[in-house]
């Protein structure tokens, strides 16, 4: 039932996808105090890849009404600071992205990363 498990950088976390709430969504788990965390509890959209970009952020593709379409949001490891950095395409009125890959990520800077939509 999990899928897309990938570690921190600094091996102090696990982040994987899960079921919750019906729908796929992130689950972190600090390997040092076996600690669960639900990072994000979405109901009508699902998280399909995960990249952490340094140890403590984690960026989120999603997908929403079929079209895994580029949405990104971002979390922290410990679920603060969430951020929709693309919308999905059924949230986004006028324009829409699809097929957002993240290019380059830097080693040392967990606030940016490089995207092609």
């Amino acid at each position: 039932e999990f899928g897309e498990a990938e570690i921190s950088p600094d091996g102090k976390s696990l982040a994987m996808i899960a079921p919750s709430k019906g729908r796929r969504n992130l689950l972190a788990i600090n390997l040092e105090t076996k600690e669960l965390n639900w990072l994000t509890g979405f109901s009508d959209r699902n998280v399909y890849e995960i990249t952490w970009v340094g140890n403590e952020r984690i960026v989120l593709k999603m997908e929403r009404d079929g079209l895994e379409s580029g949405g990104f949001y971002a979390v922290n490891r410990d679920g603060s600071r969430k951020a929709i950095l693309i919308p999905t395409p059924a949230d986004f009125k006028g324009s829409e992205v699809y097929n957002a890959e993240i290019l380059h990520i830097w080693p040392d800077d967990s606030e940016h990363v490089l995207v092609a939509a």
